[in-house]
């Protein structure tokens, strides 16, 4: 399943993938629920790659 195909090149002209149609249609309150799942994930992300180079720091 192909979320974020933004921008794809077709022919001559460039069209915007469905997250862009998403946030086009969709309602404010759904709107707003997508983006803070992907804040979260996203600070989840952030935290284990600090978590991960604090662990390489102590065994160098």
């Amino acid at each position: 399943m192909k979320i974020f195909s933004i921008n794809q090149k077709t022919g001559n002209k460039y069209k915007s993938g469905r997250f862009s149609d998403f946030f086009l249609s969709a309602p404010e309150k759904e709107k707003e629920i997508v983006l803070k799942q992907a804040a979260l994930k996203s600070n989840k992300d952030q935290q284990k790659l600090v978590i991960e180079s604090r662990l390489k720091i102590r065994t160098n």
